[in-house]
């Protein structure tokens, strides 16, 4: 934790990193050089030692020629103390030829460090008659333990005088820094801040020509730019509330008048999903069914009121038409079989039952149903279930012209759609997605040309940035760095595996909303995750009126799906303006 702490404090600033930057690269360098001063001296000072020890060796063995011919003993001794005086020789000794015994030998107690041992015949030379004789040998050992402590006071000094050196590098590079660098930045900081407070009015002062300069500069006309695009926002916004407040007016009003006709009519209509679960029932079911709308939403609708045949027999769900509708999507019309009530009777009834298709899936089905029992029971009656059957199909003359006088208003509201699904339209044909991926901290390891083009850094400048400092707002930041960090310990972050929605800012410093995407992967043992960024600022706008104006259709044919015709009319009224904005169709009409 107290590693991360530090590392989270030394790269805090961009004072800081240059700071780190510098103290690391000097250290290096500083280290480099003296290790190599320091390799040098040793090397020096050994073949120096090197060399001392064979001069030595040889200048004794000359000495000791005389003494040795006349084996004088107290000289032999006398000329080894005298050698024994250095305190680099640990061992000296004087062999007679073909002697393994030393004649005379002077040892140091403890053992030679690094010991360097050294060999020269002993010659004794005559002048008259000339002659050289071979009397013996002497051997010298050398230790490096004094020289090695030389080494290490020179080394001790080197460091001193690096680490003197390093700290006074450094208080000058900060002072350099803190005036060159972190005021500017902090003054430009504040400034944005107020901007991004929204203090359009604010200036950031250009006092350089240097990169903080160009930068205010960018900045200012920045501010410029988005105080222009709130003033069109704003204008724009307040024109889009009128035409909101008109159009829900208009929808509630279209919206009222057909759920009043749902109620009104006579047949019992109810909805099923994919699985047979009652979705939606009207008042006239209900009363037929004798149940509450609260003990048939969500209940299997076969096993509910359609279990037995009209004899008491088990009706298998196999053999049942509706269920033929819901899951193979046939459409049946039926005219001899009884549905159950929840006081355990039932009444004999005609329905139909027609399937809900969507991307060529079933999703349902719409079944309506009359209660057929009058025509059941008395034919000599046949003339006032014709008169009933008459006024049924005079209510639902009204109800269709009601109904096509509605479509007649969609229209208009078609026309809006169609305008604010050009704009999607347009829109979806101009955007290119950014693309990237990061590592488990959140650096950019890839980023393409869509990427370059709505961030506007090259993808040599976005290698190591930070994907939280462009894409999360700033109240976010610290939640999603936590989340960061999770993320590269098990390849789960808060903000992973999921589309949002939240804001960007590009490299000039303007804020727009997008999409964001990210997905999580693991290579080794090392997680990265793939992401895509989305400008929404035009989609939202345009898609949300051409989502209102598609719910309202919608809407409508729910509340009108108790007629087969008006059902079909609706959806192919959805169908045609999804085709207008560039979408597949959302209904499959089935005859």
């Amino acid at each position: 934790m107290w590693k991360t702490n530090l590392i989270t404090f030394l790269t805090a600033s961009l004072q800081r990193k240059l700071m780190l930057a510098f103290m690391v690269l000097v250290t290096v360098v500083m280290s480099a050089g003296g290790i190599y001063l320091l390799r040098n001296q040793q090397q020096s000072a050994s073949a120096a030692l090197e060399a001392h020890a064979v001069h030595m060796t040889q200048m004794l063995s000359k000495t000791l020629a005389v003494p040795l011919w006349n084996i004088d003993l107290k000289s032999i001794h006398d000329q080894l103390e005298m050698v024994m005086a250095d305190p680099e020789i640990y061992s000296v000794a004087l062999y007679q030829r073909e002697q393994n015994q030393p004649l005379a030998s002077k040892k140091r107690d403890g053992q030679a460090v690094a010991g360097i041992a050294c060999n020269a015949p002993v010659i004794y030379e005559r002048d008259q008659p000339p002659s050289a004789t071979e009397l013996g040998s002497v051997r010298l050992v050398y230790t490096r333990y004094y020289m090695y402590q030389a080494v290490e006071r020179t080394r001790m000094g080197i460091v001193a005088a690096m680490l003197l050196l390093l700290a006074s590098l450094s208080l000058a590079t900060y002072v350099l820094l803190r005036r060159m660098v972190q005021k500017p930045i902090g003054e430009l900081l504040a400034m944005t801040q107020r901007v991004a407070d929204g203090d359009l009015d604010v200036r950031i002062p250009v006092l350089s020509r240097d990169d903080i300069g160009l930068l205010s500069e960018k900045l200012n006309h920045m501010t410029d730019r988005l105080k222009q695009t709130m003033d069109g926002l704003g204008k724009s916004e307040r024109k889009y509330k009128r035409i909101n407040e008109t159009l829900e007016v208009r929808i509630q009003e279209r919206t009222d008048e057909l759920r009043l006709l749902l109620h009104s009519v006579g047949e019992g209509i109810f909805g099923v999903d994919a699985a047979g679960r009652v979705t939606f029932i009207n008042p006239a079911a209900l009363n037929m069914l004798g149940f509450s709308e609260s003990e048939m939403t969500g209940k299997g609708v076969h096993d509910l009121i359609h279990h037995s045949r009209k004899d008491g027999s088990r009706y298998p769900d196999e053999d049942c038409p509706m269920y033929a509708s819901f899951t193979r999507a046939v459409t049946n019309h039926v005219t001899d079989e009884v549905l159950w009530c929840k006081d355990g009777g039932s009444f004999p009834v005609e329905y139909s039952s027609m399937p809900i298709i969507k991307d060529g899936k079933v999703l349902g089905a719409v079944v309506t149903f009359y209660d057929i029992t009058e025509r059941k029971q008395v034919n000599d009656k046949l003339e006032k279930s014709a008169a009933a059957l008459r006024n049924q199909v005079g209510e639902l003359s009204k109800a269709r012209k009601s109904m096509l006088n509605i479509l007649e208003d969609l229209k208009e509201t078609r026309k809006e759609a169609e305008s604010a699904a050009h704009k999607i339209n347009a829109m979806s044909q101009a955007v290119v997605d950014a693309l990237m991926m990061i590592n488990g901290q959140g650096l950019v390891q890839f980023w393409n040309q869509g990427a370059e083009k709505l961030f506007g850094y090259t993808a040599e400048e976005a290698m190591g940035m930070n994907f939280h400092e462009m894409v999360v707002p700033p109240e976010l930041r610290e939640k999603a760095q936590a989340g960061m960090g999770n993320f590269a310990a098990t390849g789960q972050g808060v903000v992973f595996g999921a589309t949002i929605q939240t804001t960007a800012v590009n490299r000039s410093g303007l804020i727009f909303p997008v999409e964001v995407s990210i997905s999580p992967f693991q290579v080794d043992d090392a997680w990265f995750a793939v992401g895509t960024v989305r400008d929404i600022t035009e989609r939202n706008q345009a898609e949300n009126e051409l989502k209102a104006h598609i719910e309202d259709l919608e809407r409508f044919s729910r509340l009108t799906i108790n007629r087969e015709e008006k059902m079909i009319q609706l959806k192919e009224e959805i169908n045609t303006l999804l085709e207008q904005t560039g979408k597949e169709k959302k209904y499959k009409i089935v005859a």
